[in-house]
């Protein structure tokens, strides 16, 4: 016989469209709107259907909300993609980027465009480099 989920948390214990429209993820706004539509009483296979999932999707979802409440909608810590520099990089790399911006400053008066520049000009160094251009460096 199989095991039942325990259900520590209940459909109707938050507003799931109220939360979705604040939602800027698409995967935990899909979630929400699915939890919402099973709050309301429509069968796991329609929900699936309206949102193009399959129906044991949805039965996962429902599932990790009894089991685990709203935390289970959004993504966990980790996903995505990771970035190329490694963590002792990353503070340095953001000290960089004023640097740049600032020997722009005679070069281009609007900020917004030497941030801009500056960024492109990161990017492009090793070129820039090639070149030999000592004003953007």
């Amino acid at each position: 016989m199989p095991k039942k989920t325990p259900r520590n948390h209940k459909l109707t214990d938050h507003d799931f469209l109220q939360l979705s429209k604040t939602e800027g993820n698409a995967r935990a706004r899909i979630g929400l709107l699915m939890l919402h539509q099973l709050s309301q009483g429509h069968p796991i296979a329609t929900v699936a259907e309206n949102f193009g999932y399959n129906p044991r999707s949805v039965y996962t979802i429902r599932r990790k909300y009894w089991l685990h409440g709203i935390t289970s909608v959004y993504d966990a810590a980790g996903r995505g993609r990771k970035s190329l520099l490694a963590e002792k990089d990353i503070e340095p790399f953001k000290l960089l980027l004023p640097d740049y911006s600032r020997s722009l400053s005679f070069i281009v008066p609007n900020p917004c465009d030497r941030a801009l520049l500056a960024n492109t000009c990161f990017i492009l160094k090793p070129y820039i480099n090639l070149l030999d251009i000592n004003t953007i460096r």
